[in-house]
């Protein structure tokens, strides 16, 4: 095996290439010595902003046609098939980028994270908020109370709420705007 080839394959190649034809040159060291500018050149074409893999994939390329080979194996058209496993690696290649993305990661250490989610304390405050509104609105007159309930939890029309109460659509008016100004003043406390 040539010395390109056998830089080419790696280590974990060599294994397998060791096996091919060591008298003469194999077809996958042929292919490699013929078409890796080519093949780098098709590789990085395809890969965008990500051309520094070209390298890596046009290795495992000869390994796997190094490989091929030593299964004892015998391409018809090297050249095809060079190609057609390095097309195979860009697909595999950009399948795992989608999953991973790796390059595109941020070293987010020492930085502070926020959050959309109301904090803790917020959390427990809105709770104290919720429980105290309803403490002052039991603690309304009763029909300020009764008012104000259906207008502004059962969504009730000031109309229908005088319907409902036997009272004037005034005096609805009148009992709701007492009960803002009892939970406002009780609130602010």
């Amino acid at each position: 095996m040539t010395a390109t080839m056998e830089a080419s394959v790696g280590k974990r190649g060599r294994s397998a290439a060791a096996g091919v034809g060591r008298s003469s040159e194999s077809v996958a060291e042929r292919a490699f010595r013929e078409h890796n500018v080519a093949l780098v050149k098709f590789l990085r074409s395809r890969l965008g902003h990500r051309q520094e893999h070209a390298e890596d994939i046009a290795q495992e390329t000869f390994y796997r046609m190094s490989r091929y080979q030593s299964e004892g194996n015998t391409p018809e058209q090297p050249r095809a098939l060079l190609f057609q496993i390095a097309r195979n690696l860009l697909i595999d290649f950009h399948r795992s980028g989608k999953v991973q993305h790796w390059d595109e990661h941020v070293d987010i250490q020492g930085e502070e994270l926020v959050s959309g989610a109301p904090s803790h304390e917020r959390v427990i405050s809105g709770r104290e908020d919720l429980e105290r509104l309803q403490q002052i609105v039991q603690s309304l007159p009763p029909r300020c109370q009764e008012a104000f309930v259906l207008s502004r939890f059962q969504h009730m029309k000031y109309r229908d709420i005088a319907e409902r109460l036997g009272i004037s659509v005034s005096m609805v008016e009148k009992h709701i705007k007492n009960a803002f100004k009892i939970i406002d003043q009780n609130m602010r406390a």
